[in-house]
């Protein structure tokens, strides 16, 4: 039903939103003065930035690497012998 190209986007999209989310609550100053040097803090910045990015490189990958092996076959083993 989904391509995997949406649901790499739908992953990216939901980690997106969980650090939003996040993010809204370090904005209120009395959350954040509570909140500020714990590890709530630090999954905010893991999930926006880490995660967000690691999501497009593992996409990009997905993707591309479809096209340059052109054979799913030969695909599978490239991905098997790369992790």
């Amino acid at each position: 039903m989904f391509c995997d190209f949406f649901l790499f986007v739908l992953e990216f999209f939901g980690m997106f939103l969980v650090g939003g989310l996040t993010g809204l609550l370090l904005a209120n100053v009395g959350l954040d003065v509570l909140l500020h040097d714990t590890y709530f803090v630090v999954a905010h910045f893991h999930y926006v930035l880490s995660l967000g990015a690691v999501v497009g490189a593992f996409c990009l990958f997905w993707y591309f690497f479809y096209f340059w092996f052109q054979s799913e076959c030969l695909f599978l083993v490239v991905i098997f012998c790369f992790f």
